[in-house]
């Protein structure tokens, strides 16, 4: 896609609408099936992602201190609103993924309050938030 912004974004909804149409595929980026499985895929996912968003960054249309690994924690974030409304309104984590890219766009954006986490520790953060 020739504007950066926009395959961002696009990245985003079409993987969290894959998302909800697949709750094994949450289940695998959150870590709650095979580690080994998740393992292989998110190195994938934070290459595509790391080149998506430093070609937004360059463009001027991304926060400067958004990084890769926060995407992640993105669409472990979905994944509730996505099981919460699947039955009453299956299309509400749209409005959740705009309101987040809103978050992520170039404005006059204080900077974020805490560093995004560390790439080697997001299996095991994403694996804590199911195991409340």
């Amino acid at each position: 896609m020739e504007d950066p912004w926009q395959a961002l974004v696009t990245f985003f909804e079409r993987n969290a609408a894959r998302q909800a149409r697949d709750r094994g595929l949450y289940e695998i980026l959150t870590g709650q099936g095979d580690d080994e499985q998740q393992e292989r895929i998110w190195p994938g996912i934070i290459a595509a992602v790391t080149q998506l968003l430093d070609r937004a960054r360059q463009a001027g249309a991304v926060r400067e201190d958004a990084e890769p690994q926060d995407v992640a924690v993105i669409f472990a974030l979905l994944g509730p609103v996505i099981e919460m409304s699947r039955t009453t309104t299956p299309d509400l984590w749209k409005r959740y993924l705009a309101l987040i890219l809103d978050g992520l766009r170039a404005t006059t954006q204080p900077a974020l309050p805490a560093p995004a986490p560390p790439l080697q520790t997001l299996p095991v953060i994403l694996k804590a938030g199911k195991s409340r």
